[in-house]
């Protein structure tokens, strides 16, 4: 059976968008702040050097993503 894992940032309220989303826009103004933590670390991930977290997002993140097969 195919497994489907699908994973997003929230802020602590709840929110996945910046205020005023629409079709256009659909995460809002200031919708990068929701996702700055994938960059403004100092610890590549080891599975996506691309991200650059802070250390125990980067532990939890290649652990969880480790998991999910390729």
């Amino acid at each position: 059976m195919t497994r489907i894992i699908s994973g997003m940032s929230m802020s602590l309220d709840g929110y996945v968008a910046g205020p005023d989303d629409s079709r256009e826009q659909p995460l809002g103004t200031g919708r990068n702040r929701l996702f700055d933590w994938y960059s403004n670390g100092d610890s590549p991930s080891r599975l996506y050097p691309s991200f650059r977290l802070f250390e125990p997002s980067a532990s939890f993140f290649d652990e969880f993503a480790g998991r999910c097969g390729w």
